[in-house]
């Protein structure tokens, strides 16, 4: 025992320093021991959460990258309904310009006016006047039914004239047969099943109504896929004046002879024209073509012969 005090006396904080040491490897309070530093099991978890960590990573990052490709696309859309908005309202004052300020030509001796279809007095030369344009008329004088798109040099005026008579008659027959065929079912709504007629006698009703109302709007399709020659019925696809029983539909169709509605005929065919182009080009001749600085737009004004 004497051993033991003698001990004691000479190292009296002995205890002190063992449990000191033992505190050194002690971590801070408030930090779970399982973080102690140097266990596998801690650098095991570390590696698995930083595992994790990156695969959700990813995950958000495509997933963020698919949502900004899809708000692209709908503002993409979104442009291109509001361009073609644009056009449409652009176009639409130009028609109404059309009936407003119909294009006009200087005509002497027998004055002919599209809104009533009646011939005035012979009248000298020194009593010229101006009359409303007739789009037909013109397109006899331009030899227009003939016309096709030139690979070489943009449309010819014939072209473009011809463009837009087919365009807006194919719109007020399409217009005039939706009508037509609107009244038809409501006039047979109430009808029993029993006396409900069939799709062919529909069909055949509504045709006679669309011929009946106008003449050139039923044979249109016929005149269409026959280059407008005569028809096999000797219908003539070709008329010297405007066919329609209604004057408001020659003046819609007239508003072809408008300068403005001439240029947008002209721009869209000229698209048309280039977008074909391009596309059956070869690579290095379409380069070529891109390098090519674009002619300057300028307006046709009086393309058509007339005032505006």
């Amino acid at each position: 025992w004497l051993r033991g005090l003698r001990d004691m006396f000479q190292n009296p904080f002995g205890k002190k320093r063992q449990d000191s040491d033992k505190s050194k490897d002690a971590l801070p309070i408030g930090v779970p021991t399982g973080l102690k530093g140097g266990s596998s099991k801690s650098k095991t978890s570390a590696t698995s959460s930083s595992t994790s960590a990156s695969a959700s990573s990813s995950v958000s990052a495509y997933k963020l990258e698919k949502e900004l490709k899809t708000v692209e696309e709908k503002l993409a859309a979104s442009d291109k309904k509001l361009s073609n908005a644009e056009l449409a309202s652009t176009h639409g004052g130009y028609v109404i310009d059309s009936f407003l300020f119909p294009a006009t030509e200087t005509v002497s001796n027998t004055t002919k006016s599209i809104f009533n279809g009646t011939d005035a007095k012979e009248v000298g030369e020194e009593s010229a006047t101006s009359v409303n344009a007739d789009a037909f008329t013109k397109m006899i004088e331009f030899d227009g039914w003939d016309s096709s798109q030139e690979s070489n040099g943009g449309p010819s005026n014939a072209f473009i004239l011809k463009s837009c008579i087919v365009d807006l008659t194919l719109d007020y027959c399409t217009r005039l047969s939706t009508r037509k065929t609107t009244e038809y079912l409501d006039s047979i709504s109430t009808l029993p099943d029993s006396e409900y007629p069939s799709f062919t006698t529909m069909e055949a009703k509504l045709t006679a109504l669309v011929a009946k109302t106008e003449p050139y709007c039923a044979n249109f399709n016929k005149c269409y896929a026959n280059n407008f020659k005569k028809t096999e019925e000797g219908f003539d696809c070709r008329p010297t004046d405007c066919p329609f029983n209604n004057k408001a539909a020659c003046a819609y169709v007239s508003g072809c002879l408008s300068s403005h509605i001439h240029d947008e005929y002209k721009d869209a065919l000229d698209k048309l024209d280039s977008a074909n182009s391009t596309s059956a080009a070869e690579p290095d001749s379409a380069s070529a073509a891109s390098a090519t600085p674009p002619k300057e737009k300028t307006s046709s004004g009086g393309s058509w012969g007339m005032k505006k």
